[in-house]
């Protein structure tokens, strides 16, 4: 992940030297209140301790939290939380006066009862 001020670029976050396997990409890109990163990845990836607080598995519909200190830990579990495996969480925000996430997807579906599409 590149970061901006306005006048320089630098490098905020380095995926391989942080435990991110070749052919992973970031898809969802949020800070959280704390200044953690939120992230989605576009594949189901398997962490260990070396880079993780506990080792787990995130897929393509889960929200990753990364601490500089820590690593990485899952902060959304999408089929857990009923988002179907079949979509890729696209695009993530944390507002963070209720630390409520907005979530986009590459499909259309049914999450919570509710219907929405791929553009939505």
């Amino acid at each position: 992940m590149v970061r901006y001020d306005g006048n320089a670029y630098s490098l905020e976050f380095d995926g391989a030297q942080n435990g991110l396997p070749a052919g992973s990409c970031i898809d969802a890109l949020s800070h959280a209140p704390d200044g953690d990163l939120l992230m989605s990845l576009d594949v189901t990836v398997a962490f260990s301790t070396a880079y993780a607080v506990s080792a787990f598995t995130a897929a393509d519909e889960d929200i990753l939290r990364w601490d500089p200190t820590d690593g990485f830990e899952l902060a959304f579990g999408g089929s857990g939380s009923g988002v179907s495996t079949a979509l890729d969480t696209d695009g993530v925000h944390m507002i963070h006066a209720s630390q409520h996430l907005l979530l986009s997807f590459d499909g259309s579906g049914v999450v919570g009862g509710m219907n929405f599409d791929y553009d939505d």
